[in-house]
């Protein structure tokens, strides 16, 4: 079994969240973790990292090769409160 990440103790940079819209990390269940600029490489935290279908969206929306790591339900639910407290398009029934 892959290295199963520790959301609770990471801190992650803002400059790498800003790759993944906060309502594209709600509707999936995941969180970008860190950025390799040199292999234009995102590692993600997925609850699932065998979900294929949900990688190769990432690899769109983000234009990036996707590297997928597995985290708890639990953990993936802090992160997600945590980072992205509110998903991008929650006050748009507002304006």
């Amino acid at each position: 079994m892959d290295e199963m990440i520790d959301l609770f103790r990471r801190n992650i940079s803002q400059e790498v969240l800003d790759l993944v819209p906060s309502s594209v990390a709600h509707e999936n269940r995941m969180v970008p973790i860190e950025f390799d600029g040199n292999c234009n490489t995102l590692v993600v935290a997925m609850v699932d990292p065998n979900d294929f279908d949900t990688v190769e969206k990432l690899r769109f929306i983000t234009n990036k090769n996707i590297e997928p790591k597995m985290a708890t339900a639990t953990a993936m639910d802090f992160a997600i409160q945590r980072y992205y407290p509110f998903p991008d398009n929650l006050f748009r029934d507002f304006q």
